[in-house]
């Protein structure tokens, strides 16, 4: 079984940086991504990631998942040698729906 190790993702930007090559990637990176549609009256989001870990068969998923922690969109496991990126499909949250952008590595 893989194991799974998270970097949680909120509004704009984040970076993760690995200590030990073995039990952590070089670099995780993660981000919440905009984009609108109907002239700004429909706003949709999309969380994106990347992990850079030298010689290491790993994976990055990325999730739009809502404040209790249920999975509105994902990429699914992106696997990967050296490099890996993903981008869950585009969510439109409903207007009191309080969403978050979340990206996940692992090996």
């Amino acid at each position: 079984m893989a194991s799974i190790r998270r970097h949680y993702i909120n509004q704009a930007r984040s970076t993760g940086v690995g200590i030990f090559a073995s039990d952590s990637p070089d670099k995780h990176y993660g981000e919440r991504r905009t984009k609108t549609e109907d002239h700004g009256e429909t706003v949709f989001y999309a969380a994106y990631g990347y992990t850079i870990w030298k010689d290491t068969y790993h994976y990055t998923t990325a999730r739009m998942e809502d404040n209790k922690g249920n999975v509105r969109t994902t990429s699914g496991r992106q696997w990967g040698t050296g490099y890996t990126e993903a981008q869950s499909p585009w969510y439109a949250p409903g207007i009191f729906e309080n969403t978050e952008a979340r990206t996940y590595w692992g090996h």
